[in-house]
């Protein structure tokens, strides 16, 4: 019996598409741990103890799959960055397969001629594009790259029980969903996603009853999961309420925008994109932004009949974005990882609409595909440089935004943490320069001159802060530090007492006072009031075998 051709061919579109990825992150795999990795892995001590898996999944309940990776991670490489970049990587790899087989099963379903080809292309201008990055080389980007490989296999086996396979099919998309869901939030719009599809291709399958039928369990486990969420959290979305709803949308615009340019022409990438708020839903930017949009969007609906994979690109684009970027506002008003998945339906919808007219030039088309992947993988090479380190990936941020007080803020506090004060300082002087009021790089640039030696100076600079900001409780616990290593006892006390006037619950400034009341200034019953206060409001505190210790020697 003969093999399938059309099997064949597509394993080897896997094979092509596992050599590329593999080629574009060869350079990507000895980078450190970067941004967040400092606190969602190196410092998340819940993953180093894998029996436990109760504390290990409970360390974030919005995503304990992810957690749970990190903690195999764990267990293969320890604190070793390569291991958790590699898995990085083949699991972006196994993502483009999916997507291959994602865009073949929607081109037959849209009656291509030959949907193997344009799906293969898609698939590899996507994996190599620089806009997946951060989704990949960024070790924390994991939660967004497994869960587009569950929100993949769910979009797949949907389609394929649609053609007529077996419930087996529709209960592993059920599956494929429920494990997004736990994955990330962005799952939420699957349902929305099987919806779309449904509505803007042609109808598949032995019955119209049957999709709606098997549509309904996955609105009624979203709606199951929005309930479960606001049980557990108080919030079905969340509770910042750092933009109004007004703003928050007009934002959004603009950085939906600023999504379709980087996809299209990947100019200006960055860890922090500097993007304020707009003034509301009349700002100028907002407007044309919204009008481009809703431009685009109409154009594709109208050409919905002869070219549906416009609509259904556009719908994929704005879809996976909805969770991040429509209603609900989050600190940063955007940033590269969470348009990852999104940006397959603009590869797709480019290269269908291209495939007519390079299908009688075979030669030509495969130049072409083969010149974009050559440039896309050569940026996204070229991105991979900026995520070695802190420093340079902090470094790139302030060349993309000079401009910007955050950036540098990013920039200094990573110098600080690899040791270049010097850098650190001038990095905290240019983010003051241009935000006086920006708080915490005034009070890191006290760290960094105290660490140099330069203590007159941290003195006058956590001054500043205060006058600046009277009631900024760390440049209070600094200055009670300060005086503490000086032995100034009654300026000490009086920064510390003063913190906790305006943070009560401040775990150093009662430690720092009954540090004071156990030695220097002795009062037994103070002491023990504020190291009682420590165990109280945090029963981890790193000091509590000491203070455990005092407490004892204090009581009896």
């Amino acid at each position: 019996m003969s093999a399938d051709p059309r099997r064949s061919a597509r394993w080897l579109g896997f094979g092509l598409l596992a050599l590329l990825v593999g080629l574009a992150w060869a350079n990507g795999l000895d980078g450190a741990f970067t941004y967040d990795d400092k606190v969602e892995v190196v410092g998340n001590r819940t993953i180093r103890t894998l029996e436990q898996w109760n504390a290990v999944l409970g360390y974030n309940a919005s995503r304990p799959l992810v957690i749970l990776s990190w903690a195999l991670d764990w267990r293969l490489w320890g604190l070793e960055p390569m291991g958790y970049h590699a898995v990085n990587v083949l699991i972006h790899a196994l993502n483009a397969g999916l997507v291959f087989l994602l865009g073949e099963e929607l081109g037959r379903r849209m009656n291509l001629t030959r949907p193997m080809a344009p799906a293969l292309a898609a698939a590899a201008l996507w994996a190599l594009h620089p806009m997946t990055t951060e989704a990949v080389t960024y070790i924390t980007g994991r939660s967004e790259s497994l869960c587009a490989t569950l929100y993949l296999a769910a979009v797949l086996c949907w389609l394929r029980w649609r053609r007529g396979a077996d419930a087996f099919q529709l209960l592993l998309a059920l599956l494929a969903f429920l494990l997004a869901a736990a994955t990330k939030e962005v799952a939420a719009t699957i349902p929305a996603t099987l919806l779309a599809i449904e509505l803007l291709l042609p109808s598949e399958g032995p019955s119209e009853r049957r999709r709606w039928l098997g549509l309904a369990p996955f609105w009624a486990l979203l709606a199951a999961g929005a309930v479960a969420r606001k049980l557990l959290y108080g919030v079905f979305t969340t509770d910042l309420q750092l933009r109004t709803l007004d703003v928050q949308i007009a934002t959004q615009a603009e950085v939906l925008l600023r999504y379709l340019q980087l996809w299209l022409l990947p100019v200006g990438q960055s860890v922090f994109h500097d993007h304020p708020p707009a003034a509301g839903l009349l700002d100028p930017r907002a407007l044309f932004s919204a009008a481009v949009l809703v431009a685009g969007l109409a154009f594709t609906l109208w050409q919905r009949r002869e070219r549906p994979w416009l609509a259904l690109g556009a719908a994929w684009f704005l879809l996976l974005l909805a969770p991040s970027s429509s209603i609900v506002p989050l600190k940063e008003t955007m940033a590269e990882h969470r348009a990852y998945l999104a940006g397959w339906g603009l590869c797709f919808m480019v290269v269908v609409s291209l495939t007519p007219a390079l299908a009688a030039r075979r030669r030509m088309a495969i130049a072409a595909a083969a010149l974009a992947c050559l440039v896309l993988g050569a940026g996204t090479h070229l991105r991979n440089r900026a995520w070695q380190s802190e420093v340079t990936l902090w470094q790139d941020a302030v060349e993309g935004n000079p401009e910007s007080a955050e950036a540098w803020y990013g920039y200094a506090d990573a110098q600080r943490f690899s040791g270049s004060f010097d850098g650190a300082i001038l990095g905290y002087q240019r983010a003051v320069e241009l935000d006086d009021l920006f708080l915490d790089a005034w009070n890191n640039l006290g760290i960094a001159l105290a660490e140099q030696g330069r203590i007159e100076e941290a003195r006058r600079t956590w001054l500043s802060t205060l006058e600046r900001h009277p009631t900024y409780c760390r440049a209070h616990n600094n200055l009670g530090w300060l005086y503490y290593r000086q032995r100034k006892w009654e300026d000490a006390t009086a920064e510390f007492r003063t913190t906790l006037v305006y943070c009560p619950q401040n775990t150093q400034a009662h430690f720092a006072l009954g540090n004071i009341y156990y030695g220097p200034r002795r009062d037994p019953q103070r002491a023990l009031h504020h190291y009682h206060a420590v165990l109280e409001i945090d029963p981890a505190f790193a000091e509590r075998p000491l203070i455990e210790e005092r407490e004892r020697q204090l009581t009896f």
